[in-house]
């Protein structure tokens, strides 16, 4: 029996976009790109070939060529900063939802209680997909069009979603960070800890990984 999904969605455009930017800012043959940590799970191998058609030839590959990195660059190629557009987009599904009481303890330990009645939504993301534990209770995530705050401690394989009266259903799609209305990997940065692209290197084995136009 699978698990619930757990998707990395990559656009080409959004990467098209960004490496633009910096074609603008500076000749691609005297620029590296820092493509450590396969691309800091963008996908090492994916990300070159697009560049490459960008002119785009030099590409840091561990930390003993990445002398030569500009860190601002880095953070616009993959969208966390500086006006980039954001090319990876994390997501999970609703796999339970349930009605809750005013003053009801979420999670383990019972470091968040709900402030009104209303529902709450069990994904199935955990810190084993590399979602951090300390960004639990601090930080919102996407369902149904609308931020939901992620409530209580993040677990192994779960996360709860304090989403009020939004019609939410089991199936329905959780964006972690994203682009559009979603929250940025930059409000996940700040209220974990970690930095941004050690928030997309770390997302574990169970995402499927796709390019998009």
């Amino acid at each position: 029996m699978s698990g619930p999904r757990r998707h990395v969605a990559l656009s080409r455009a959004a990467l098209e976009h960004n490496l633009g930017m910096i074609a603008a800012q500076r000749s691609p043959q005297g620029v590296v790109l820092d493509v450590r940590a396969d691309a800091f799970g963008h996908g090492a191998v994916d990300v070159a070939r697009i560049a490459s058609g960008f002119g785009f030839v030099w590409f840091a590959e561990d930390a003993a060529s990445a002398a030569r990195v500009d860190d601002a660059l880095t953070a616009v190629l993959y969208g966390t900063a500086f006006g980039g557009e954001p090319v990876m987009t994390a997501s999970g599904e609703v796999i339970a939802v349930k009605q809750v009481e005013a003053g009801e303890p979420v999670s383990y330990g019972y470091t968040h209680r709900i402030g009104a009645p209303g529902r709450l939504a069990l994904v199935g993301l955990g810190y084993a997909d590399g979602v951090p534990r300390s960004a639990s209770s601090r930080v919102e995530a996407s369902v149904a069009g609308r931020r939901a705050l992620v409530a209580g401690r993040i677990a192994m394989d779960q996360l709860m979603l304090e989403i009020g009266d939004a019609e939410v259903r089991r199936g329905d799609e959780v964006v972690l960070w994203g682009a559009g209305e979603a929250p940025r990997v930059g409000e996940w940065a700040a209220a974990s800890g970690f930095s941004p692209l050690a928030l997309t290197a770390g997302l574990g084995r169970r995402f499927t990984r796709e390019w998009r136009a």
